[in-house]
């Protein structure tokens, strides 16, 4: 059984790990959604075109049915 500080110093070193080096899939997100020049600001804005035009190609090129939220 892990005591109290145990328990924080895990807790503290996967979060640290989770900051330094983005998980597969975090990772591919990001640069599907933002490039690979992660831009410093407005990167909300750009990853939502990014994702809106993806949504686009897959609907209007691929065939997928759109759906409505």
């Amino acid at each position: 059984m892990l005591d109290t500080h145990s328990l924080s110093r895990t807790i503290n070193a996967r979060k640290r790990d989770r900051t330094r080096v983005p998980r597969p899939f975090e990772r591919e997100i990001a640069v599907s959604l933002l490039g690979l020049k992660i831009p410093m600001s407005d990167w909300q804005d750009r990853a939502f075109d990014h994702l809106a035009e993806k949504c686009a190609y897959l609907i209007h090129v691929r065939g997928y049915e759109a759906w409505a939220i």
